[in-house]
């Protein structure tokens, strides 16, 4: 076999086993927008079965939790304390909410995470 061919190979295995590596997405907690500092950003993300979320504070006390109470545990992130929930494999919508702030007049306290089918 040529060396050529061997290192092609070699190559898109390396590229097949990178694509397959799970990720961590970051949620900032407590992020003014509209002058409402209640919020998550990015207020809905996406990820890939195997992936993690972490959500980290930014100001204030917002202890989240999904909405159907079962999808991931209950958390509350401080300064020092972030809260990682995951890995996630069932393919759907999962939606949270800031338990003080979801259901404020002004919009705030609320996120969704998408989880995609495949990488």
């Amino acid at each position: 076999m040529k060396i050529s061919t061997r290192l092609v190979g070699f190559m898109s295995l390396m590229l097949a086993s990178f694509s397959t590596y799970a990720a961590t997405v970051v949620v900032m907690v407590g992020v003014t927008v509209g002058g409402n500092p209640n919020n998550f950003s990015p207020k809905n993300v996406t990820i890939r079965p195997g992936d993690e979320v972490r959500w980290e504070w930014v100001s204030g006390v917002h202890p989240s939790v999904a909405d159907d109470g079962t999808s991931f545990a209950p958390f509350n992130v401080s300064a020092n304390t972030p809260a990682t929930r995951g890995p996630f494999n069932a393919v759907g919508t999962i939606n949270y909410h800031c338990q003080p702030h979801s259901f404020q007049a002004t919009p705030g306290g609320r996120g969704k995470v998408w989880l995609a089918a495949s990488r």
